[in-house]
């Protein structure tokens, strides 16, 4: 018996190895080594598209980012002309998304490069975008973005969502943005990038890459020039026509009031500056258009008639989007003409395009894929 246990073992560890052989196969072997993923949350080759002038985005971050993904899927840009470079190669390569670092500016420029693009290649659509917080204002990103990009590109890659969301765009001269306006709101970017150019390379200099800088814009430039034009009686009127067959007048929270149409003036007055959006926060938090997100193909304007001294008293529901006091209308527009009194800055996203007299704002819808 003593020797026959030796082969008893030496038979069933035969069998179990012909056993195991016949169970893998071919198929079986690429079965074990391949994760069993879902095919409908699989990760899809997606680019980075990088504003080289954007706060955030440093040597450092770059190469963060690299350890994420491969180099040749990394874009970084520092002018308009290397952006169209960039979008040019993103369709060729047909990435079916691209995360974007920069700020509100960087993310609208290149939306209007991918458009321009797509048009001249007869494509209906973008790639969706991803928004990664970098920039200064970052009010787009809010919607989307945790606030840090590099934990965001993380979490894409180990669960790359499939879910979006189209938002609407406002167009003017060509440009499209999120938000924009033409009067005191523009004076305090212009003002802004003006102290923010002297005090560069001083102690101050960090005071203005936050909102305090351009509260103290306001404070410190803004607010008395337009006081002192007020005494001399130097006020400035608007008057606002629809261009579309349908708008209304809007409460602060949304509800629609009164109906008006094509050529219909909608305001004739005094105004201190006229904002158009589609989405509430315009950078830090301000909630300057709180109800623009809440109807689908129609951005909200807000005209403000409010004195220096009452906006300072008032900043903090102003900031917040609750002031519900006299000087400030609201309206549900598609596209309407603004015409000032004088000259007045205008401003998209951020940027300030220079003097006009008369401003056209329209609506582009599900111009921006998220």
């Amino acid at each position: 018996m003593d020797d026959l246990e030796p082969a008893m073992f030496i038979v069933l560890n035969r069998a179990q190895i012909n056993a195991i052989f016949q169970s893998i196969t071919a198929s079986g072997v690429q079965a074990m080594l391949e994760p069993k993923t879902d095919p409908k949350i699989k990760l899809r080759r997606f680019a980075i598209y990088l504003n080289q002038n954007a706060r955030r985005v440093s040597q450092e971050t770059v190469s963060k980012i690299e350890e994420l993904l491969p180099p040749d899927d990394i874009y970084v840009a520092s002018t308009p002309d290397e952006a169209m470079v960039v979008v040019g190669k993103i369709f060729d390569v047909g990435y079916e998304t691209v995360f974007v670092g920069g700020g509100d500016g960087t993310v609208c420029l290149l939306v209007e490069a991918l458009w321009k693009v797509a048009k001249e290649r007869g494509k209906d659509k973008i790639p969706v975008l991803g928004v990664l917080s970098m920039g200064t204002g970052n009010a787009i990103s809010r919607m989307v973005s945790s606030g840090n990009a590099i934990a965001d590109l993380r979490t894409y890659i180990a669960n790359p969502s499939q879910d979006t969301m189209v938002m609407d765009l406002v167009s003017c001269e060509g440009r499209l943005f999120a938000f924009g306006g033409a009067g005191i709101d523009a004076e305090i970017l212009q003002d802004y990038d003006f102290l923010k150019a002297k005090f560069k390379n001083t102690f101050v200099e960090p005071a203005f890459r936050n909102a305090f800088g351009y509260v103290a814009s306001f404070l410190l430039r803004t607010g008395p020039r337009r006081i002192k034009d007020s005494l001399k009686g130097d006020e400035l009127t608007v008057r606002m026509t629809s261009l579309s067959e349908e708008g209304f007048w809007v409460d602060g929270d949304g509800n629609k009031g009164r109906f008006f149409g094509m050529g219909d003036v909608i305001y004739e007055g005094r105004c201190k500056t006229v904002v158009v959006g589609t989405i509430p926060i315009i950078g830090y938090g301000f909630r300057a258009l709180p109800a623009a997100s809440k109807r689908k193909g129609f951005f909200q304007v807000r005209v403000a008639n409010i004195s220096v001294l009452k906006g300072i008293i008032g900043l903090r529901e102003l900031w917040l989007g609750t002031y519900r006091g006299q000087g400030i209308m609201d309206f549900y527009a598609r596209k309407i003409r603004c015409d000032f009194s004088k000259e007045v800055p205008l401003q998209v996203q951020g940027e300030v395009l220079g003097y006009r007299r008369s401003v056209v704002f329209e609506i582009m819808e599900n111009a921006l894929p998220l």
